[in-house]
Order: C-alpha cells, then structure tokens, then sequence
C-alpha cells in the first residue's frame, strides 16, 4: 500500500506544468516567481520542504486536474534546499515553512498556509482566487 501511494505522488509530480500562455517563463522558480510579478500574473507559490512533498504534492495534483489553473495560475515550486527559497519564504510567509501562499498579480500574499493545512480548503480558495483574479 505504501509503494502504491509512492508511485501516485511520484506521478503527480512528474506531470508537466509549464504550458499554455507561459511557455516563456524562466525555469528557475524565484526568476518565475519575479517573472510572474514583472508581467502582473496572478500565482501560486509553493515553499516546501523536500522532507515533506504534501504541499508540493497538493497543489501539483490541483494545476494537473483543474484547466483554469493551468491557464490562468503559475505555479511556482521552491525546495527549502534551493538558493533563496528561504529568504522568499521569509517575505512571503513569515514563520511558515513549508508553506502554500497565494499571490495577487503584483506578488503580494493573498492567503497562505503553514504545515498544517487541508488540501480540500487549498483547492477551493485556489478556484475562488483564480475567479477573482481573472475576473479583475
């Protein structure tokens, strides 16, 4: 059963997600995350740690399931192992690592989540903002 959940997280996070409209976007993801602030896109940004997948996991599954969000919302993936993640963490989510934070179309937070956090909730003020946004 375990090996099972294994290989589902290790699909989900295989999925591609760097389509649709931002196919120009930078690959390393503070540059994607400054990209997505220059061109006012709205994102979603995640701070997590490489111990712990649930929120990377989380937010992979919900971009591959949802069109709106790979249309419309850039998800942007920081490792606490990666060269800034952590000084971005502190601005964006002070206190919380790994975290989930969404950000307006000019990168400030939105709403954002610690450790402990439902994916269910996640999912659905993703959609809420993702309307939000498009529709502004």
């Amino acid at each position: 059963m375990l090996q099972a959940i294994k290989n589902f997280a290790r699909s989900i996070l295989a999925l591609p997600y760097d389509g649709g409209i931002f196919k120009e976007r930078p690959s390393d993801p503070i540059e994607k995350w400054n990209w997505c602030r220059q061109h006012k896109l709205f994102s979603v940004v995640v701070l997590y740690s490489e111990d712990c997948l649930a929120s990377e996991l989380a937010v992979r599954t919900a971009v591959a399931m949802e069109p709106d969000l790979r249309n419309t919302a850039t998800p942007v993936f920081l490792s606490d192992r990666q060269p800034g993640a952590r000084e971005l963490a502190s601005q964006l989510a002070p206190g919380k690592m790994p975290a989930i934070v969404f950000c307006d179309r000019e990168g400030h937070p939105l709403r954002s989540w610690g450790t402990t956090f439902n994916p269910v909730e996640v999912l659905a003020v993703v959609a809420a903002t993702v309307k939000a946004q498009s529709a502004s």
